[in-house]
């Protein structure tokens, strides 16, 4: 995490703790979040384990995020000429083809596994 971010914080306000921590989404780093406390606060296990529930529920929100932009932004193109035969998935899956995206980025994006997202390109 960038120091600079929380810096400016600590000088303000004296003698803090920092404690971090990242935010997961499927297994990957995504981003991070961090708390200032104060210096003789001690954090328990329980702390911990509620760090952990809301980096991984963080997670899951700005993957979801992600996804609803990636379609929005499939679903504003006027551009598209829509196959009859083809349904919503696997025309946001080409969509994304399209950009050059790797099988394991677009099951990340639209949050599918990879088995989908190869299936629905057959």
């Amino acid at each position: 995490m960038d120091e600079s971010i929380w810096l400016s914080e600590l000088e303000l306000n004296g003698e803090q703790n920092v404690i971090s921590s990242p935010i997961i989404s499927r297994g990957i780093g995504i981003g991070a979040f961090a708390f200032l406390t104060p210096a003789d606060h001690v954090w328990t296990p329980s702390d911990h384990a509620f760090l952990s529930g809301l980096s991984s529920l963080l997670g899951l929100w700005l993957a979801g995020l992600n996804s609803i932009n990636e379609t929005s932004k499939f679903q504003q193109d006027p551009e598209i000429d829509v196959p009859l035969n083809l349904g919503s998935r696997q025309l946001q899956i080409l969509r994304l083809v399209e950009q050059g995206r790797s099988n394991a980025s677009i099951a990340f994006t639209l949050g599918y596994s990879e088995s989908t997202v190869k299936q629905d390109l057959q």
